[in-house]
């Protein structure tokens, strides 16, 4: 099993999750709140979970950014 933290300053709960729900179709990923952010825990990945998790980070990012991007009047 391998961890990823995320600050809640910078990462929405709303991205974390919906990557996480996304994502369930190859891997079991665990989202637990913290002091600071959030942590994911991939227990299971069909892909090397070293590549799943980069990947998952990626697009938590993205789907942060979008976010983002829906109050600067774009």
């Amino acid at each position: 099993m391998s961890t990823l933290e995320f600050d809640s300053t910078l990462y929405p709960i709303s991205a974390v999750r919906k990557a996480a729900l996304d994502y369930a179709a190859i891997a079991k990923i665990n989202v637990e709140k913290t002091a600071i952010g959030y942590r994911c825990r991939v227990e299971t990945s069909q892909a090397p979970i070293e590549i799943t998790m980069l990947e998952f980070a990626n697009y938590v990012l993205a789907l942060s950014c979008i976010r983002e991007s829906a109050y600067d009047g774009d």
